[in-house]
């Protein structure tokens, strides 16, 4: 819970919790009670998760507290190309109720696959792929790259100056890229298929 103070953490898990145990959430009073302290610094503390994109207040509600990101989940991005160059923006479709920490620490997120070329590797279309951000990767990694602005899953091998995106599917040729041109986005950590 990147950019959130102690108190702010505990709030915020205060209110997941109730909301699961309840289906609803917490009032005001109710959090200022579980933490004895003033319904001014419970309001304050809602406004700052409000302005961290934690949570969302509805105004005039009582209870009217909606979580944005729910503690270890996983963010769906949007759909990367397992096939042809193409970009895909980042934005937040929703959020996956997978633990995070199944894929050990730092940030991940999550992409739907759009084409075939790594079927190879048990990769199809539709699947969600988990991806660990990160900006390096051993050759033969599978990973998400920017390419001049476009976005596609391969396996990376560095060569030199020189980076071969590789498909997994044998119809398919590879990609041979000046290593200027290329950015890891992360690296493939697993998938889902619904």
């Amino acid at each position: 819970m990147g950019g959130l103070t102690e108190r702010q953490k505990e709030v915020l898990e205060f209110i997941e919790d109730y909301m699961r145990k309840n289906g609803v959430a917490p009032a005001i009073r109710e959090i200022a009670e579980r933490f004895g302290i003033h319904i001014r610094a419970v309001q304050d503390h809602i406004k700052a998760l409000e302005r961290k994109g934690y949570i969302k207040k509805l105004p005039g509600k009582g209870r009217g507290i909606v979580l944005l990101k729910p503690r270890n989940s996983v963010p769906l991005l949007g759909f990367i190309p397992a096939g042809e160059l193409t970009y895909t923006d980042e934005f937040v479709d929703e959020y996956l109720s997978i633990d995070s920490t199944l894929f050990g620490t730092g940030e991940v997120f999550a992409l739907r696959v759009r084409g075939d070329s790594m079927i190879g590797d048990h990769i199809l279309d539709g699947d969600i792929v988990f991806i660990k951000r990160q900006e390096t990767v051993k050759n033969g990694d599978i990973a998400a790259v920017l390419v001049n602005g476009e976005v596609t899953l391969k396996r990376v091998f560095v060569k030199e100056d020189k980076v071969i995106l590789k498909p997994s599917n044998p119809d398919m040729d590879p990609i041979v890229v000046d290593a200027r041109d290329v950015r890891i986005i992360g690296v493939y950590a697993g998938l889902l298929r619904r």
